[in-house]
């Protein structure tokens, strides 16, 4: 609360808008301390209340710091990502945050966004997703398509060759897959590409 703004943008500064962000996390600082006792609250009701705290910011404390599932944070990749699987058809936050709050079973909520934002920034980034190396493409309704940025590389000579699917299974995102399955009662597919 009481940290000189420009220590605290030399900590932040990869960030962008650094500057904006330190006022914030300076002004979050005194609120806690002024009128919390300088303990972080442990509802969303209470956290959207501090200055630079908004429903996000709020549900991420709650899952992150708690492990109280108040919503699916839902950031640009979430948003994105639920869009393109076919979980939302919405482009407002709080309406994609309630799509997924009804598809999503309560006890995956923290850990399906921590999923899908890893997801977004690895592997279906905007610009160029890499569609062959996602263990979701089938679930996708725009996986290899030009509009999304990717083409495969045997479109251009044969557009009916089958599309290459590298599929590199670990503990995250067979668990991923799992959520996303079960988010859209999809079974599971015994078939290999």
């Amino acid at each position: 609360a009481e940290a000189d703004p420009i220590d605290v943008e030399e900590i932040i500064r990869t960030t962008g808008f650094y500057r904006n962000k330190a006022k914030s996390i300076i002004g979050m600082a005194k609120a806690l301390v002024e009128e919390h006792d300088g303990e972080v609250p442990r509802t969303l009701e209470q956290l959207i209340e501090i200055p630079g705290a908004a429903r996000k910011t709020a549900n991420v404390v709650l899952g992150t710091a708690f492990r109280i599932a108040s919503g699916v944070v839902v950031d640009t990749h979430v948003q994105r990502l639920s869009q393109l699987i076919g979980l939302t058809d919405h482009d407002d936050v709080k309406h994609i945050e309630k799509d997924l709050m009804n598809v999503v079973p309560q006890s995956d909520w923290i850990d399906f966004s921590h999923m899908l934002i890893l997801h977004g920034r690895r592997i279906c980034v905007a610009r160029r997703p890499l569609c062959e190396a996602c263990v979701i493409n089938t679930l996708c309704r725009s996986a290899f398509e030009p509009a999304v940025g990717y083409v495969p590389k045997d479109a251009i000579a044969d557009k009916t060759t089958k599309k290459k699917k590298i599929v590199v299974e670990t503990k995250a995102t067979r668990a991923a897959r799992a959520l996303l399955r079960k988010a859209r009662n999809v079974r599971p597919s015994t078939k290999r590409d």
